[in-house]
């Protein structure tokens, strides 16, 4: 059985997709009403920061190869302190 808006041809077709517009303005105006009347919070901000966002390819890449260059500085780091202490004859930490 289809909705009585769609025999009435009140539908929007965009592709392959089918909008009953009164069912998609009544819900729509509601959830507006509702954030109007302050009945519920809109997502943004606060607890819900960061839950939608745009990802960057190339920003995380660099941040990667970032991180792998800080990790290999650290570990040449290490290696050469405890070249040092054997040298010194300081006990190493295992």
């Amino acid at each position: 059985m289809e909705p009585r808006s769609a025999s009435r041809g009140m539908t929007l077709n965009v592709g392959r997709i089918e909008i009953d517009l009164p069912r998609s303005l009544g819900y729509f105006g509601a959830v507006a009403a509702a954030l109007a009347f302050g009945v519920i919070e809109p997502p943004l901000g606060g607890q819900a920061e960061g839950t939608v966002r745009l990802r960057d390819p190339d920003q995380e890449a660099a941040e990667q190869v970032a991180i792998a260059r800080s990790a290999r500085r650290g570990e040449e780091i290490e290696e050469a302190t405890t070249r040092a202490r054997r040298v010194r004859g300081a006990p190493v930490p295992a």
